[in-house]
C-alpha cells in the first residue's frame, strides 16, 4: 500500500513545520516549544510564504507547545498574525492546557473565530 501526499507550499523551520492541504494551513509546532516574540515573528513570516496571499483556515498542533511570555501574548492579538488567516483550531496537549487556552481565548477576544480542542 502506498500513501499520497497532497501538501502544498511545505516549510520547516526550527520551530515547526507547515504546510497547505485541501485549502487549509496547518502547523504542527515541535515538541517542547517555548515561544517567544521572536520565534512567534519567524513562525508568522514563514506562514504568510506559506499561504501564497491566499486567505485560508488554519489548524494548528500544538501539542509540542511548551509556554509563551507576556510579550508573545500580546503580539499575537495584532493583525499582522492573522493575515491571510480566516478561522483557527488549535489542538491542545492535555486537558489542563485545554483548559488554560481556554480561559485565555474567553479573556482575550481573538481577532478571528477561534477554537481550541
Amino acid at each position: 500500500m502506498y500513501k499520497v501526499d497532497k501538501r502544498e507550499s511545505y516549510l520547516e523551520n526550527d520551530f515547526c513545520r507547515m504546510w497547505v492541504s485541501n485549502g487549509i494551513i496547518f502547523i504542527e509546532y515541535k515538541p517542547r516549544l517555548v515561544m517567544n516574540i521572536d520565534i512567534a515573528k519567524q513562525i508568522v513570516k514563514d506562514r504568510l510564504t506559506v499561504s501564497n496571499g491566499v486567505t485560508r483556515p488554519m489548524f494548528l498542533d500544538g501539542r509540542g507547545f511548551v509556554s509563551m511570555d507576556r510579550a508573545t501574548m500580546k503580539y499575537y492579538k495584532t493583525k499582522e498574525t492573522i493575515q491571510y488567516v480566516s478561522s483557527a483550531a488549535f489542538i491542545s496537549g492535555s486537558a489542563l492546557s485545554t483548559l488554560a487556552g481556554n480561559i485565555f481565548l474567553s479573556l482575550e477576544k481573538p481577532l478571528i473565530p477561534t477554537k481550541l480542542f
